[in-house]
């Protein structure tokens, strides 16, 4: 079926708000062979390797023309980072396709257009070996692979691993892993894995490690593990494995080993044990759905060791125990299923999903799953199987699926109507969408507030039962070149605005090439614009700005402050854009529009100005898939500075200079970075990666070798958020060499390890008058003087933290308190001290609480901790630490208050194994017991002023 892509098409795109869920179409181009190779031609480049089975295959491949006729070949050709596009076609192998360098090997068309086909049973080789991290495979069909003594039939992944994403992968064989194989490490995303052959892992098998992501894993058979096989590690989530057959583990096997997470396992059965999933040894599963599996014994879930976590497993079929059979080396808890299982939270109602027979296991108001599970580290941050947050209302629900709480009757679009996540209409039309009920009571109401260029043809006025649905259909007919939006209300029971938008697809593209001929306005390769600056003032309106490949010197900043998409051909790799400094002072890009995009550019060697010597952001824009490197601000952010806004995608800020705040980037009062890589900057003051100034945010970055005075990573003044980022080998020449929060900020579900402050104050992070640091990992950090892993200065708060492996040369290896602070729910251990407080030093206040101090090592006092001036230690376990002086597990003066503690194995090669009481303080409701020391092992009372009040411990002492 041929679409247009001519220039008078236009583009609709509706989105959804309030109650309603996001579902929308997703329409292909096809074109002829003529006119692919006439667009295609346009766009050649050096990076890019075609295969197209009518090419020459004349080397290096570099056009259509060219192309060669086989994949390998292409293959061997590209160097890392280059792309490998393979057109339409069958194309049959006689021998695996390795790809064993970082490249994207990528079908033009998707998997209905391109097929890689193994030929078996003719010939017996696998489709695809892949063993490179950088590895991608994307969106192909691929079948009738056979490596029936060997592994991986479809796809062989590891062990340094690759990514295949977005492929069919279906008819294949092998002995281990029909449809693909991963050892070691690998990355299955978006797959569909269906109709595939193997003895373990039909589907898909994990080798000591691998993740499949968001997979329909189908139709699949082994004698193990029907869809998926685990041998040791490898994880799962938010896949669906359903119809899939074996004799264990219909659905899924885990050995010694493996993850099924917020996954739902329905409809598989196994001949003998667990028709969903079957566990020997060792494997977890968690927040999962099983359902509809059959068995001989255990239909839904057989546990033969491991952990089953915040799952349903019911309405699953066998003679013996359909839904859930334990052995002893299992554990089962916040669980649904029947009968009920003894461990902590499980139930065994019924888990009342919105419909069984069409298999929507969301949850009913009523059901007994919603915030019955137990939340977890991971979820914070996260989404369900349906990409809901994870936790909704304060407390995770049982099984893959959170409940999000109807108040009224509710309209939402039918997932079985629109499917994808973009509905581009290329022609005037209309659009039909289903409207569904699936709250309470009945929903009546009209449409209401619809605007030019659009309008209802039908389905208003309309009334809909609970469960029934009816269709409206809205008319999309723009007239005028431009971008068009309307808020269209649904009214009834419960509102809910549907945002439709709609874009002239005759937007202009402008072209920047050296070797263009500068004719304005730029509209052709022809005659395209020799500067950047040129072809931004005459773009209009949602035009795009397209850069080919070269250097791009720059004598001037280049200003982009209108609603348009600058953009390389080829990416950043490949398009340069070079200031001059020192010869030359001048800024890279100033971006002042809100719907500004910079896309796939490298900003470098710019700098001199005092803000942003990379880019500069002025409360607007977004830049992506950039490399900003070399530049330099007198001031603020060395790359690039944030201006109350701005947007960072995806882009490497690297080796940028402040020669005040935030080397690489600068954050004033807003401004957002997800996924950048942020290293080897430097800054003269604070933040050496990264600075804020009252907000801002970062998102799943890496954040590494940065260097300054306080903060080598990060610097937060007065508020900013780091979410999910790991602050890895930064320095800081006074404090805080990961982190360093002033006044206000947050930190959360980060890891924070190997940094460096060569003064007093934190090597891992440094709080001074607030701060927040929760669910993270600060590991391995070191101090020159105090304070190995955090330095607290009057106060700072440390919630469910793991603080080990970390070192001072003085006191504090792992946390150091001065004049208030709070660690609550935390693992101290295994950290080291020079002289006092192997794993907590508190003076003059500070507070441990609900915690573990493990392990931890001084040379002098205090191993585990010491307290000295109104420190709190309180429900807290004080175990294996140890003092090379005295006071194995704690050393307690002047105020120090122990309260409701056990404190027990510790060691000393003084006196005062477990407790010594120097002076002033309070101890009670506590247990020292079975510690050892050259003399007092458990309790050692020494000065004035030491009471001790219902203290368990091998002496009896007074109180």
């Amino acid at each position: 079926m041929l679409k247009n892509n001519f220039p008078n098409c236009h583009k609709f795109k509706p989105t959804k708000e309030k109650a309603v869920n996001i579902f929308t179409f997703s329409h292909r181009f096809y074109y002829t062979s003529i006119m692919l190779l006439t667009v295609l031609s346009l766009n050649i480049s050096a990076l890019t390797n075609y295969v197209w089975s009518k090419g020459t295959h004349t080397p290096p491949y570099t056009n259509w023309t060219t192309a060669a006729t086989n994949i390998q070949a292409a293959v061997d050709e590209a160097n890392n980072g280059d792309v490998v596009l393979v057109t339409n076609g069958t194309y049959i192998i006689s021998s695996s396709i390795s790809i064993s360098k970082g490249v994207k090997v990528t079908a033009l068309n998707g998997t209905s257009e391109t097929v890689v086909d193994g030929n078996s049973p003719i010939t017996t080789n696998r489709c695809f070996y892949i063993n490179h991290a950088d590895a991608v495979l994307e969106g192909f069909t691929i079948t009738k692979g056979k490596a029936w003594n060997n592994k991986g039939g479809g796809v062989r992944i590891g062990p340094l691993g690759g990514t295949v994403q977005k492929c069919v992968i279906t008819d294949n064989s092998a002995v281990s892993g029909g449809g693909g194989y991963a050892y070691n490490a690998g990355l299955f995303v978006s797959n569909t894995v269906f109709g595939n052959l193997a003895s373990s892992g039909g589907g898909l098998f994990f080798e000591e490690g691998g993740t499949a992501l968001y997979c329909w894993i189908s139709g699949n058979h082994a004698n193990d593990g029907g869809g998926v096989n685990f041998f040791h590690a490898g994880e799962v989530r938010n896949c669906t494995i359903v119809s899939n057959t074996a004799i264990f583990g219909g659905g899924v096997r885990l050995f010694a080993g493996g993850l099924l997470r917020n996954s739902v396992v329905r409809n598989n059965s196994a001949s003998l044990h667990g028709g969903g999933v079957y566990t020997k040894y060792a494997g977890d599963v968690e927040s999962c759905t099983v359902i509809a599996n059959s068995a001989i014994s255990a239909g839904g879930i057989y546990s033969g060791g491991g952990i089953v976590l915040n799952t349903i497993s019911y309405f699953n079929e066998a003679p013996d125990q359909p839904d859930c059979r334990l052995t002893t080396n299992a554990t089962c808890s916040y669980t649904c299923t029947t009968p009920l299982i003894a461990g902590a939270g499980n139930i065994s109602n019924a888990p009342e999903f919105i419909q069984v027979d069409a298999g929507d296991y969301r949850l009913l108001t009523n059901s007994p799953c919603f915030n019955s599970g137990v939340n977890q580290p991971w979820m914070t941050g996260a989404t369900d199987f349906a990409g809901v947050p994870r936790i909704m209302y304060g407390r995770v629900d049982i099984g893959a699926y959170e409940y999000k709480i109807p108040t009224s009757a509710v309209i939402r679009v039918s997932a079985t109507v629109l499917d994808f996540d973009v509905y581009e209409l290329f022609t005037e039309g209309t659009v039909t969408v289903s409207v569904e009920n699936v709250g309470v009571g009945e929903l009546t109401g009209g449409v209401a507030g619809v605007l030019a260029p659009f309008s209802v043809a039908s389905g208003s006025p309309y009334a809909i039962d609970e469960g029934a649905n009816t269709n409206l259909i809205f008319s999309f007919t723009p007239t005028v070149k431009g971008v068009f939006s309307n808020t269209v209300t649904l009214t009834g029971g419960g509102d809910v605005n549907v945002l439709l938008t709609g874009y002239g697809c005759d937007l202009a593209t402008r072209y920047v090439s050296l070797f263009g001929a500068h004719i304005s306005p730029f509209t052709n390769w022809h005659g395209a614009a020799t500067n950047l600056q040129a072809a931004i003032d005459v773009a209009e309106l949602a035009d795009t700005v397209l850069i080919t490949n070269n250097k791009y010197f720059l004598s001037e900043q280049i200003v982009v402050n209108k609603r348009i998409t600058v953009r390389s051909v080829n990416g950043a790799e490949s398009t340069f854009f070079v200031g001059q400094f020192p010869s030359i002072t001048n800024r890279g890009f100033y971006v002042d529009h809100a719907d500004a995009v910079i896309e796939g550019l490298t900003i470098r060697n710019c700098g001199g100005v005092s803000k942003g010597g990379g880019v500069y952001f002025n409360k607007n824009g977004t830049v992506k898939n950039c490399i900003i490197i070399y530049n330099l601000a007198s001031t603020l952010g060395g790359g690039v500075y944030c201006n109350e806004s701005g947007i960072l995608i995806s882009n490497s800020i690297n080796k940028n200079i402040s020669f005040d705040n935030g080397g690489g980037l600068f954050l004033f009062k807003g401004g957002v970075a997800n996924y950048c890589n942020i290293g080897y900057n430097r800054s003269s003051h604070n933040g050496g990666g990264v600075a804020y100034n009252s907000s801002g945010k970062l998102t799943e970055c890496v954040i590494v070798s940065n260097s300054s005075s306080w903060g080598g990573g990060v610097h937060l003044y007065k508020g900013g958020t780091i979410q999910n980022c790991e602050i890895l080998t930064n320095l800081a020449t006074q404090g805080g060499g990961g982190v360093h929060l002033n006044t206000y900020g947050i930190v959360e579900n980060c890891v924070i390890s190997e940094n460096l402050a060569l003064g007093a104050r934190g090597g891992g992070v440094h709080t001074e008058n607030g701060g927040t640091v929760r669910n993270s990992a600060i590991i391995n950090n070191r101090s020159g003087v105090d304070s190995g892993g955090i330095h607290c200065h009057a106060n700072g708060m440390f919630d469910n933290c793991i603080i080990t492996g970390n070192v001072a040369g003085a006191v504090a290896g792992g946390v150091y308190f001065y004049l208030g602070g709070t660690a609550i729910y935390c693992r101290i251990s295994e950290n080291i001290a020079g002289t006092f407080g192997g794993g907590v030093y508190s003076r003059s206040g500070g507070a441990v609480r609900y915690s573990s101090i493990l392990n931890n090592k001084a040379v002098n006092n205090g191993g585990g901790i010491f307290i000295s001036g109104y420190g709190h230690l309180q429900n807290s376990l004080v175990a294996g630490n140890s003092s090379d002086a005295i006071g194995g597990g704690m050393y307690l003066r002047n105020g120090a208050n122990v309260d409701s503690c056990t404190v027990a194995g510790n060691f000393a090669l003084g006196s005062g194994g477990g407790v010594v009481c120097f002076s002033n303080s309070m101890v009670r409701n506590t247990v020292s017991y079975f510690n050892s020391a050259s003399g007092s092992p458990d309790y050692l009372s020494t000065g004035a002023g030491c009471t001790s009040l219902y203290v368990c411990t091998s002496i009896l002492i007074a109180g």
